[in-house]
């Protein structure tokens, strides 16, 4: 099989190109040029001749910048005209017999409709990479409902072959697809018709590049959530009095199950049954300090992870020497805090009040670095951007909404649900982004309800958003950043 690349995947159009005042000859020129790495000659209408002949037209521009070029159903013009492959969908020859005549080394697509269709083809070795029936409705594929991005998350997250998405994708919405597990875009009318087709597709090369870049995270992302909601984990929370009820709430809302169990004389028994363990420590005393030890101590000996959301540290000594006592004497996967609170863990000179941070850390991206390599784990701050590292790589997190900020809890809320996506997804950096992608997508949503008149509104419906966030909406939302 020949060498391929999905990113930016043009499909042709003769007309719609005409009716832009360009010949396709140009258009395909100017869009390699410009980033196109794969182009798709489909000319539904066209005679056979005067298909060959512009077939062999384009062909000698994509031959010279080696770039494959693919038939739309027509074996017999890319045999006639010698092309790198062809693309097919249900109706046409079966791929079993178009492999025979195009030989192993021709690319062969195929387009399908779900995530069945996707496990049925996927064992034929036959077929190269996937397309699917437009994502967004276009004007060029009239003939069937367009499938939505549910359905399109659906196909990538069990299709062992790449997947190309089309329909309807634009410089505005490239990011949501290739979110969703696209390995590229294929595109027609963005480009054939478009004003300045060089202009047009360096955007939308540049656009499919850095999506490209956290794409890997989103994807991981929305398979533990559909993890979560599948196998229901058990999430033990140790947690403060104040977002009890809350932090329940919002770990049944994301699938998970909560118990909130914080008695010295079954905490070890719990945490036998749990899958993950979070520890708030928002209203501690010293028995709630030994049940923590206590539950921390078995969590470790059952290798769960556990989640620290070191509340108010920094605040007072006691609460800073309990966090960092913790911190230090044992094995936590996860630290969640604000910018004071993980500058306290870190030995900064910090200002924190009651559970605000006032004054944060100068250096973040050095201080989360720094202390997940110091203890082997991942450390969040949280902020108008969130930084993860796990002492390699920082991503920043730049979902999320002023709101949160008028509700008490909504930094715990994170951590709970950090613990759930901890409880099903090993790589605990993607564990960490998801559970704070979960809550502030949540929050943007709410926030655009005309229902909500203040922070009590906001709160109800952002309930609501937690629990109809599905595996797509989570990574076509998600807006991740490589820092």
């Amino acid at each position: 099989m020949a060498k391929f690349d999905l990113s930016l995947y043009l499909v042709t159009s003769s007309e719609i190109a005409k009716a832009a005042g360009h010949t396709l000859e140009d258009v395909v020129k100017h869009a390699i040029d410009n980033g196109v790495t794969l182009v798709q000659l489909r000319e539904k209408k066209m005679e056979t001749k005067a298909f060959i002949d512009l077939g062999r037209s384009i062909l000698s521009i994509t031959k010279q910048a080696s770039i494959p070029l693919i038939i739309n159903d027509r074996i017999d013009v890319a045999l006639a005209i010698g092309a790198d492959g062809v693309h097919l969908g249900l109706d046409d020859m079966p791929v079993s017999i178009a492999r025979k005549l195009l030989g192993d080394n021709a690319i062969i697509g195929f387009t399908v409709s779900n995530a069945e269709q996707a496990i049925q083809f996927q064992s034929s070795e036959k077929i190269d990479y996937f397309g699917t029936d437009a994502i967004f409705s276009t004007d060029t594929k009239t003939d069937k409902q367009a499938i939505g991005l549910d359905v399109f998350n659906e196909i990538t997250s069990v299709s062992k072959l790449p997947v190309v998405a089309i329909g309807g994708i634009k410089v505005d919405n490239v990011h949501k697809v290739i979110n969703c597990g696209a390995k590229g875009i294929a595109v027609v009318s963005a480009i054939c018709g478009a004003e300045n087709v060089a202009e047009t597709t360096k955007s939308l090369s540049d656009s499919v590049r850095n999506a490209l870049n956290t794409s890997p995270y989103t994807i991981k992302v929305a398979n533990a959530l559909r993890k979560i909601k599948n196998e229901k984990p058990l999430v033990h929370q140790i947690t403060n009095y104040v977002v009890m009820n809350i932090t329940a709430n919002a770990t049944l809302a994301s699938g998970a199950l909560p118990v909130m169990a914080h008695a010295e004389e079954e905490v070890q028994d719990m945490v036998k049954i749990a899958k993950a363990l979070v520890i708030n420590l928002g209203t501690l005393d010293k028995n709630w300090v030994s049940s923590c030890h206590q539950a921390i101590k078995a969590a470790n000996e059952k290798k769960i992870p556990v989640v620290l959301d070191p509340v108010g540290s920094g605040a007072t000594p006691y609460r800073t020497h309990t966090n960092t006592d913790i911190l230090n004497k044992y094995h936590i996967d996860i630290v969640k805090g604000n910018s004071g609170e993980i500058g306290s863990l870190a030995g900064e000179n910090v200002e924190v009040r009651g559970v605000e941070s006032v004054t944060g850390v100068s250096n973040p991206n050095k201080v989360i670095t720094e202390l997940a390599k110091k203890h082997k784990n991942v450390i969040v701050i949280t902020g108008k951007r969130d930084l993860v590292s796990d002492g390699k790589t920082i991503i920043g997190v730049d979902n999320g909404h002023p709101n949160l900020g008028l509700v008490t809890g909504m930094g715990c809320v994170s951590a709970a649900l950090i613990g759930a996506f901890a409880s099903v997804e090993s790589d605990h950096l993607v564990a960490a982004l998801g559970g704070l992608a979960l809550l502030e997508i949540a929050a943007e949503r709410a926030a655009k309800n005309p229902q909500v008149g203040g922070p009590a509104t906001f709160q109800l419906y952002l309930f609501d958003e937690l629990s109809k966030i599905t595996p797509a909406i989570l990574a076509s939302e998600a807006r991740f950043v490589q820092l």
